[in-house]
């Protein structure tokens, strides 16, 4: 799917409205600049869009979701907006949402004009108390595992659905996350699929590929890869 270009999305830009504050294990954090990235280089060569640099002329808070002892989880600064932008622009009718954040993505679906409803399935207490009251009224919060609770769901439940709940972008989280709740995803019907990071890690396994099939070549003998 061709990235949407950067540009065109400048109303998406803006901080969201959070205080600084904690709960349990998890923080939210502001960074304050007047100049932020929207693309940098690397979404130049895996995107094919060019760097892009937003100055808001001012000091701008925008919000940094911390966890498990110092981790950055998510933000709502401009090359976070765009990176999940991309994965689920094209979402429409009921979506399933996996991993709620700072919410930031389950409002902007819930804003796309096709899209009926938005349902996050998010297992830390902690952090949906923290986006509560920030939330678009289409947004509807299950607290739950998403690899167990979409074990559970019944087929024709949903359209679309996107997933977040992973912080590498390692070929390796491709293989143990992305594809099983993809092909679970399209056992219940949904076609409409999205994740983040997913352009970077489909470009590791792209060479990572090719490097297995050329080592089988010069040493013929029964292997195994991640995929």
């Amino acid at each position: 799917m061709p990235a949407p270009d950067p540009m065109s999305m400048m109303h998406l830009y803006q901080p969201m409205s959070f205080p600084r504050q904690k709960m349990g294990r998890f923080e939210i954090v502001t960074e304050t600049s007047e100049v932020f990235e929207i693309t940098d280089v690397s979404h130049a060569v895996l995107l094919g869009v060019d760097p892009i640099t937003l100055s808001y002329g001012q000091p701008v808070d925008f919000h940094v979701l911390i966890g498990y002892g110092g981790g950055v989880m998510t933000s709502d600064k401009p090359d976070e907006v765009y990176i999940q932008y991309i994965a689920f622009h094209k979402m429409h009718g009921r979506v399933l949402v996996g991993g709620l954040g700072l919410g930031m993505a389950a409002n902007m679906i819930a804003a796309i004009p096709d899209v009926l409803s938005v349902t996050v399935i998010e297992k830390e207490p902690d952090i949906i108390r923290l986006v509560d009251g920030n939330l678009d009224p289409k947004v509807n919060v299950v607290q739950a595992d998403l690899f167990e609770h979409i074990k559970e769901v019944p087929k024709g439940s949903y359209d679309s659905a996107y997933y977040d709940v992973w912080y590498s972008t390692s070929r390796r989280e491709w293989a143990a996350s992305v594809v099983p709740l993809y092909r679970m995803s399209r056992q219940l019907g949904i076609n409409m699929l999205g994740a983040w990071g997913e352009h970077e890690m489909v470009a590791q396994l792209a060479p990572a590929l090719y490097l297995q099939a050329m080592l089988n070549e010069s040493n013929p003998s029964l292997s195994f890869f991640w995929v």
